[in-house]
């Protein structure tokens, strides 16, 4: 997918003090997938925000949590 591997190498890149991260971003899940390859890419791990707009389950927030964010609003 284009998008997925654009933000990969944008992070690559760029290294970003932090990233803000669509828990669906361009289908459902997909935003933790990107945030486990994102940690697994590099040897610093980089700061990641997860945001959804709507409300989400608590497993998904616990999901992100695990999948390396360390943090979570919901907006629209």
């Amino acid at each position: 997918m284009a998008c997925r591997e654009e933000l990969l190498i944008a992070v690559s890149n760029r290294r970003p003090p932090v990233i803000v991260l669509d828990i669906d971003f361009s289908a459902p899940g997909v935003g933790l997938e990107l945030a486990q390859q994102i940690n697994e890419a590099f040897e610093v791990s980089l700061p990641i925000v997860f945001y959804s707009r709507g409300e989400v389950s608590t497993r998904v927030r616990l999901a992100a949590v695990r999948a390396g964010g360390e943090g979570f609003f919901v907006g629209e």
